[in-house]
């Protein structure tokens, strides 16, 4: 396999997407989009919250920081 394999260095934002389209059905759901900073890249890209699967880490600790919490003392 020739895929390179890229890593998350952080989550920088969020935004709310309340539209999902599963199978061309339109269906109106809570959806998180979390904005992604890529290890090596300047670039940031939009990804879903299910894209997050081996990240939950990074997503508690992008929230507990939103709402003004230590990571270190929540757990």
């Amino acid at each position: 396999d020739d895929l390179e394999e890229i890593y998350v260095e952080g989550i920088v934002g969020h935004q709310y997407n309340g539209i999902v389209y599963v199978l061309e059905l339109e269906l109106t759901k809570d959806c998180v989009d979390y904005l992604i900073k890529w290890q090596g890249d300047d670039e940031c890209s939009w990804e879903p919250e299910e894209n997050a699967v081996d990240a939950e880490d990074l997503v508690f600790h992008y929230w507990t920081q939103r709402v003004g919490l230590d990571p270190a003392t929540v757990r």
